[in-house]
């Protein structure tokens, strides 16, 4: 099945481009509803924004609070900047190459950029002490969600056990949460461009 596409998404990706376009005039925009309108999509040297408008669409329409707007941009087909912002728990987190990665959170009372990870700990000797993120995605083809269920149980069962699987429905969120520390990583079949362009960036300033 197709993912849900609300009105908000289109609203949201038609503002995105409209607010950058304004000061990048001359910057190419990729964005997941006008991209999956068509069968390709230019991609080169020149500097690209590539836009999630709603990353979390069904738990956006079911009031599930992990949804967000991923903005990120590539030159020379490299992604050097993100942002990622949960309008519902109202964090924002961003990085620039060379920069850091940082969350800015005012529903919690704290209004300064907190530098990523929140809180530092050993990377995983195995996946035996690893939290793993990953995403069933909107697909109901029988052999697929066979194959990501096989996927899992390779992860969670000898001679590779993973300590825990996490599903949050959206692949920027799970990204942010690998740069925040609450994951040790994230893995997804059949990710598109606009669902981890601004997440990469994020996840490797904060040292991922």
């Amino acid at each position: 099945a197709a993912d849900l596409v609300t009105k908000t998404d289109c609203a949201v990706e038609e503002l995105c481009f409209k607010s950058l376009k304004a000061f990048y005039p001359d910057h190419v925009f990729i964005g997941e509803e006008s991209t999956s309108t068509v069968t390709r999509c230019s991609f080169d040297n020149r500097p690209t924004w590539i836009i999630d408008p709603v990353d979390g669409t069904m738990n956006f329409c079911h009031g599930f609070p992990f949804t967000a707007i991923s903005i990120g941009l590539c030159i020379n087909t490299l992604p050097v900047l993100g942002v990622i912002y949960n309008p519902i728990l109202d964090h924002l987190y961003y990085a620039t190459s060379g920069t850091g990665s940082y969350l800015v959170s005012p529903s919690t009372g704290i209004l300064c950029p907190q530098r990523l990870p929140l809180s530092p700990s050993p990377v995983p000797s195995s996946l035996a002490t690893a939290l793993i993120a990953t995403e069933y995605g909107a697909s109901k083809d029988t052999d697929i969600l066979h194959a990501k269920i096989r996927a899992i149980q390779r992860v969670i069962t000898t001679p590779v056990a993973g300590r825990g699987i996490r599903s949050l429905g959206s692949a920027a969120l799970s990204m942010c949460m690998v740069a925040e520390g609450g994951v040790d990583a994230y893995y997804e079949a059949g990710i598109h461009a606009w669902d981890i362009c601004a997440g990469i960036v994020i996840v490797r300033e904060a040292g991922g």
